[in-house]
């Protein structure tokens, strides 16, 4: 079974888990799922033993749905973390052009409208704000107001082109800008709430079967430690650098 259809059959589960029992990832996703592949391995040749426990071996035989799905998960919220990233890098490079472009048109105009009342007090109205939405607007209008009177600009020395990149900022930066604040409102977004979903519903079976390992195999340490997270038996710092990555 591909993927998405482990996702698509699990999905109702994954909604059905109350908001504050959604757990973020304590080890990376890759991780996590050769761990619960593992615990499948050890825990599908020992399941008549399990079972003895009252194990209910269907979470066994589901595990291997499980992680399909969370690595489906797992990859769409990556290919979208990856979008915004690449956004926030984009507004990095061409805002600060952009903001400067505002400026010039801001002092050119003021200058090349200043015996003309009524275009003057355009200018100050679009020069006004200073935020990121401000510069986006103040571009547009800036490129309209100018292309509307263009004698005066030219008569400062303005190169006129410089309209049309206002207007080609104003309409890029607009799409960009919306990408950017979502990048950064990220923990509220189905993507990433679904991965997580997905990751608990794995942990849950998991954290389950290795319960049950613990306790079948209290006595012997060799089975045992198949039904225990390697990860977390690495020494704390290096936990703590893996999960950043």
């Amino acid at each position: 079974m591909a993927n998405i259809d482990d996702f698509n059959s699990l999905k109702a589960l994954f909604l059905a888990i109350k908001n504050e029992d959604v757990q973020n990832p304590n080890m990376p996703v890759n991780t996590s799922i050769q761990e619960a592949e593992d615990t499948y391995y050890w825990s599908n040749i020992h399941r008549e033993k399990l079972a003895t426990a009252g194990l209910d071996l269907a979470i066994i035989d589901s595990i291997l749905a499980r992680t399909g799905a969370l690595q489906y998960s797992q990859s769409a919220w990556m290919q979208e973390y990856d979008n915004k990233a690449e956004a926030e890098k984009q507004w990095k490079e061409l805002s600060p052009l952009a903001f400067a472009l505002r400026d010039e048109l801001v002092h050119f105009s003021r200058f090349a409208y200043r015996d003309n009342p009524a275009l003057i007090k355009q200018v100050q109205r679009i020069a006004e704000g200073h935020t990121n939405a401000d510069m986006i607007q103040d571009l547009s209008d800036l490129a309209l107001l100018g292309k509307a009177n263009p004698e005066g600009l030219t008569t400062v020395g303005l190169d006129l082109t410089k309209l049309d990149t206002a207007e080609t900022y104003a309409e890029s930066l607009g799409v960009l800008l919306s990408e950017v604040n979502g990048a950064r409102s990220t923990n509220s977004k189905p993507t990433k709430d679904m991965r997580d979903r997905a990751f608990t519903y794995l942990k849950q079976g998991v954290d389950t079967i290795r319960a049950t390992g613990q306790f079948v195999f209290w006595k012997d340490e060799e089975k045992a430690k198949h039904y225990a997270s390697a990860y977390h038996r690495k020494e704390p710092q290096k936990q703590e650098i893996e999960i950043s990555e």
